[in-house]
């Protein structure tokens, strides 16, 4: 696997980043910011990545956001492609799109997202790496053509840190397809190496 590349920025609406370090891990910056309503803190975490990786899935950038209130909170991540591509085009097998979730900060993911789309739509499926059991179907959006964004709470999509990947084959299309009769299949990860630490408020107060 390549080298981690620093390149990190935040949402362009909050003030101050502070690193969030630990274990190796690449990490990008946290904000928290008093909102007007009464106990609620938001959370944003973003990292970019290089556009590295042929394919209409070239992530560029990962964003999670945390809406905490202490005792409840919801949890959005957005996932940002180099360019456009049609949902449909997404595959369970063969071309989606997969959050890694570790809830316990223990080695080793408990969880993961898998976007993909089927039976004409769109669906993000929590799902069980111990038993690969679906856990729950969450809510999930397109957004411009480039962003697929999941929403769930966090006792579902709650994590201590968290990695992104995709992966894109299909036969016929020359970069990812087939090359010399092998099978060619285009993948990126972010971060490059380790993990995105996510503040606490992400954290699930019962993981796994």
């Amino acid at each position: 696997m390549r080298a981690p590349r620093p390149p990190v920025r935040l949402a362009a609406a909050l003030a101050s980043a502070a690193l969030l370090a630990g274990g190796g891990a690449a990490t990008a910056g946290q904000v928290a910011d008093a909102a007007p309503d009464a106990g609620l803190v938001i959370s944003t975490t973003t990292m970019t990545d290089p556009r590295d990786t042929p394919g209409p899935l070239d992530i560029v950038a990962v964003t999670h956001a945390v809406r905490d209130r202490g005792t409840t909170a919801t949890l959005r991540y957005t996932v940002t492609m180099d360019r456009a591509f049609d949902s449909s085009d997404l595959h369970r097998r063969h071309r989606h799109v997969v959050a890694e979730l570790d809830t316990d900060g223990r080695p080793g993911a408990e969880r993961n997202i898998t976007i993909y789309h089927r039976d004409g739509a769109l669906r993000a499926d929590l799902i069980s790496n111990a038993t690969r059991e679906v856990v729950a179907v969450l809510h999930v959006r397109h957004l411009d053509g480039r962003r697929l964004r999941v929403r769930g709470s966090r006792q579902q999509i709650g994590v201590r840190k968290i990695f992104w990947h995709s992966r894109y084959h299909r036969l016929g299309f020359k970069p990812c397809g087939w090359t010399d009769g092998y099978p060619v299949t285009c993948q990126d990860v972010v971060p490059d190496r380790g993990w995105l630490h996510l503040p606490r408020g992400a954290w699930p107060r019962n993981p796994d």
